[in-house]
Order: C-alpha cells, then structure tokens, then sequence
C-alpha cells in the first residue's frame, strides 16, 4: 500500500459525534458517538460485524443519510452548513462505490452514458472533452475504449465493478467511499480490484474510507482501522499495530477468528460468544460487556470513552494490554495461550 506524506497535516474528511437513528416509535440506534478522520492519500478501513453501523457511518459522513446529530466536515466544510445545490456540487470531491456491480450499474445505459454521468453533473465539460474523460478513467481501470457503447449485462462481475470505480474516479476525487466493493466477487477477481484500488492511489492520490467486514482486505489496503459495534469505534489505529497488539476484547476475537490466523497476539486465544444486544436498546455501559470475557462491573455500569495513546484509540475501561493488572478481570471460559492453532 501506499504511504500517505504527513496525513495528520492534511484531513479531507473529518467526523466528530456522529449519530445515526431510524424509526420513531422503536427507534435503532445505527450510530451512537462516532468520530474519525480520513487523511489525503490513506486509505481508513471501517470494520465490524453485519449490523455494526459501519455502512450508515459512510453514507451519512457524505450526508446519504441524515445524521440525527455530530458534525461532518470534506475539505473543512461543514456539511450541515453547505446549502442544497452547494452540497451536490460538493460531491464530485467524494464518490461512491458500492457493494454489488449488478445493481449499481443501470442496465439501460452504456457503458460510456454510465461513466459519463458524473461529468455531466458536476462538470461543465463539453461532449467531446467527456468522451476523452470516459475514455481516459476506463483505461486507469483496465476497461478497453472499444467497450463504450457495450451495456453491463455484457459484462463480469469484476468488470463491472471496474466501470464502476471509472465511474467514481470520472471527477477526479479527492475521497472514495468504497462499501463492501469487493465483498460480492470471487478471490482471485477481488485481489485484482484491491490491487486497482491501490494502484489509483499510487497515481491519483486518492483517500479511500473503505468499509468491509473482511480483515483480510483491511491487511491488504488500509493504513488506519477503525473497529466497530453496536454503533461505536471501539478501537482505531495504524492497521499493522492494530492487528499486532488488539487493545480491545472486541477486536482480539475478531482476530482469533480468522481461519488464516498466522500470527500471535499474545495471551489466551478467544471467541466471541453469545449474540450482539438489540440495537432498538440504548445499552447501559460497555455495548460489548454481555460477551467480553473480561468484564468487570465497572463494564457493564459506565460506557467507556475513547483513549487515546501514542496514536492509538481504544474505547475499553481495562485496555487489553492491561488485563492481567485488573483484579477479577482473568477472563473465563478462554482457552489457553496457542491452543487450537
């Protein structure tokens, strides 16, 4: 992956608080406090179970969905403040890619209307300098110009998903939001989109917020990981750090559940046991309390906020480096250090 020059100095999209409900009568809580930063040039893997919040944290960061309260800011604007017609001419800095190529992509129109859109939109390009714009993006992303006029139908998945990247890069932004955009292709189709994704970066400086369940795909591409539940970061850090010391009981499980588990993140080897809460219940203290093998009282009565240390968040009252240090924290029912590897 590439290294983005002095991220901190150069935040393209900044969220802070972000909450997130559906419904009024029985409300969900989708989003409960997030905040996050996605730098110029990295790459910020969102992480978490289905149901997490993960999805509607990126549609409502570029105000997709309406968030019920926080503060989201792209290029230092406030979005709540931009007006309507300003807010969509704001967009062609930040694009989408979504989860399923099938469906994201209108059946009825060609290849070159489809990628094309965008520049209409946004820009006031004339029709020639969009076809040689069309062109150009199609050709970033491995799709031949003699395809322009050919509809999805007549294409693969993983073509389809090219197109579709094209179609996102066609303003040339500085952000893409890419949700599950690899999650629906077989493996050796997903390693070459991933490696698309990091080959734009290397050219175009582009900044991915990249949501996914796969942590795999977050080793391969991402910087930063921010680990999701139940609507809350519970962790967030350099990704190699991350996966090398988790800080959190949430993300230690995640990560002894990987079948392709190669490495040791020291101390007894756990599994996430029992179901998430209800989102539709605000819960009292720690979210992830009923299935940590580490809960203490303290837990399950006060919700822990984020700390951060040298450059890690962990959103944990105990810290998983901490553990053995807290009285009656010795976690139960987790196998000894190694086993079933």
């Amino acid at each position: 992956m590439s290294d983005p020059q002095n991220p901190r100095a150069a935040a393209l999209l900044e969220v802070e608080d972000l909450h997130v409900t559906f419904g009024r009568k029985h409300k969900t809580y989708a989003v409960n406090g997030v905040s996050f930063t996605v730098n110029a040039g990295e790459t910020l893997a969102l992480v978490g179970e289905s149901g997490s919040g993960k999805s509607t944290t990126a549609r409502a960061a570029l105000h997709l969905e309406t968030p019920d309260r926080g503060r989201v800011r792209l290029m230092g604007r406030d979005l709540a403040e931009v007006r309507t017609r300003e807010l969509r001419s704001m967009r062609r800095h930040a694009q989408m890619v979504f989860q399923d190529p099938y469906s994201s992509l209108d059946p009825s129109m060609t290849i070159m209307r489809i990628v094309e859109e965008p520049l209409r939109v946004h820009t006031a390009m004339s029709r020639d300098e969009r076809r040689e714009r069309v062109v150009e993006v199609l050709g970033l992303c491995g799709v031949p110009a003699a395809h322009l006029h050919r509809f999805p139908g007549e294409f693969s998945g993983g073509q389809r998903q090219r197109i579709a990247i094209a179609r996102a890069i066609a303003t040339n932004p500085e952000l893409v939001v890419a949700d599950e955009a690899v999650s629906a292709l077989d493996v050796s189709i997903r390693n070459q989109i991933l490696n698309l994704f990091e080959d734009l970066q290397r050219k175009l400086g582009i900044a991915y917020l990249f949501i996914t369940h796969d942590l795999g795909v977050v080793e391969q591409v991402a910087h930063r990981v921010a680990i999701m539940y139940l609507g809350r970061i519970v962790e967030l850090g350099p990704t190699a750090e991350v996966f090398a010391e988790p800080r959190h009981p949430y993300t230690r499980a995640l990560l002894d559940a990987r079948p392709d588990l190669t490495r040791d993140v020291g101390g007894v080897r756990q599994t996430i046991q029992g179901d998430p809460p209800d989102p539709t219940d605000l819960v009292q203290g720690c979210a992830f309390a009923g299935r940590c093998p580490y809960a203490v009282d303290l837990c399950r009565e006060v919700t822990p906020a984020s700390i951060e240390i040298d450059g890690r968040e962990s959103a944990c009252h105990l810290d998983g480096r901490l553990v053995a240090e807290v009285p009656g924290a010795e976690p139960s029912g987790a196998e000894p250090s190694g086993a079933g590897r």
